[in-house]
């Protein structure tokens, strides 16, 4: 579903009650208006309509359920300063010096902070004897 502005939602009502409660006239409103083709439903005119007479406001009410307690702006402000201190430390590690679970952690990493977490393989360093033997083993030379 589009999201409209306030004044969009605004002028919304406005054009319904101009246009004596036709939802087609307020469309074609909406449409001459704001200079496009595509207009609000008639069922979001109607939600809209209904939500100004019930509350008296175009904008979206408060959302219903569980508040969030672990991803909120400042948790997610500690664990960006806490990567960006030591990126290298483990996300269990992470986890237990900033007090929350595992799965918040990954939670705020990947969806907040967008980044992937991920554990540094160290491997042995090449170095350049390593190389020749490796060409002499690819073509099949023995020494």
């Amino acid at each position: 579903m589009e999201r409209f502005t306030t004044e969009q939602r605004t002028r919304i009502i406005e054009f319904y009650y101009l246009n004596q409660r036709s939802i087609i006239l307020t469309q074609r409103a909406y449409r001459r208006h704001f200079n496009v083709r595509i207009s609000p439903s008639e069922a979001m005119i109607r939600c809209l309509v209904d939500r100004h007479h019930q509350h008296g406001t175009v904008s979206d009410l408060p959302r219903t359920g569980r508040p969030r307690i672990i991803r909120t702006a400042e948790n997610i402000e500690r664990v960006q300063q806490s990567v960006t201190e030591t990126p290298e430390t483990s996300t269990r590690r992470r986890s237990a010096q900033l007090g929350m679970s595992r799965t918040s952690l990954r939670r705020i990493l990947k969806k907040d902070l967008l980044l992937f977490p991920y554990k540094v393989q160290l491997v042995q360093e090449l170095k350049p004897v390593d190389h020749r033997q490796r060409l002499k083993k690819m073509t099949g030379e023995t020494e």
